[in-house]
């Protein structure tokens, strides 16, 4: 076989995986949307975020499990609170509301302070 036709095959996988990750992350969320209006609650952002992929075998075949998050409030507090969605291969699986992780608007936006002496650039000049 050429390397064209390889490429040609890898470029077809990525575009089916790219557009199942796109199906599903819609999927999630209709899903936030489904699920705040139900609660009675605000979804923040109106997005959903991919936090964790994991692989399982179930019955002798593999399920794939994506986690998303998604930020709401609840409508008497201006506090933050995060939920999951959990899809298995495409299908909900199971949604998590906790009332009790709050979270700080600040909390994934952390910069490391660590001085790594191998770094090409030097950000402290």
């Amino acid at each position: 076989m050429s390397i064209a036709l390889y490429t040609l095959i890898l470029l077809a996988i990525a575009f089916f995986l790219w557009r199942n990750f796109l199906k599903n992350k819609e999927f999630a969320i209709d899903v936030a949307h489904n699920v705040a209006k139900k609660n009675d609650i605000s979804l923040l952002d109106e997005t959903v975020c991919l936090r964790k992929i994991s692989f399982k075998f179930e019955d002798k075949r593999l399920c794939f499990y994506r986690v998303y998050s998604f930020d709401y409030n609840i409508m008497e507090s201006f506090e933050r609170y995060r939920a999951y969605i959990v899809l298995r291969n495409g299908i909900l699986d199971d949604v998590i509301i906790s009332k009790t992780e709050s979270v700080s608007a600040h909390e994934d936006t952390n910069i490391s302070n660590t001085n790594h002496e191998k770094n090409v650039i030097n950000f402290d000049e």
